[in-house]
């Protein structure tokens, strides 16, 4: 993105996306965005998200309770996997 080297990036150099916003991130409205306005513009966007980006993952009151766990997706125990059914004949199979 820093196409000049220079440490910083300009409207020019800014990603489309960038641009739309590139006045509102440009805080010291110098034309160019310096590693700290990208960082402050990126924690002012991500708000109170916790690890993994989740928003609300770690808020005020601490982490979020665990989900139970539905019947679909508990851990079976001594429960056999299914099986498919065997082909009697391997030659007779349909060939792909």
């Amino acid at each position: 993105m820093d196409q000049d080297g220079d440490g910083t990036l300009s409207k020019e150099e800014a990603p489309e996306r960038m641009k739309e916003h590139f006045d509102e991130i440009d805080t010291d409205q110098d034309g160019k965005l310096s590693k700290d306005e990208l960082r402050a513009h990126r924690e002012k966007r991500m708000g109170n998200r916790g690890p993994g980006g989740r928003p609300g993952a770690e808020g005020p009151d601490g982490p979020r309770p665990e989900r139970p766990a539905s019947e679909d997706t508990k851990p079976s125990e001594n429960k056999p996997a299914e099986e498919k059914p065997a082909t009697e004949n391997a030659a007779e199979a349909p060939k792909a």
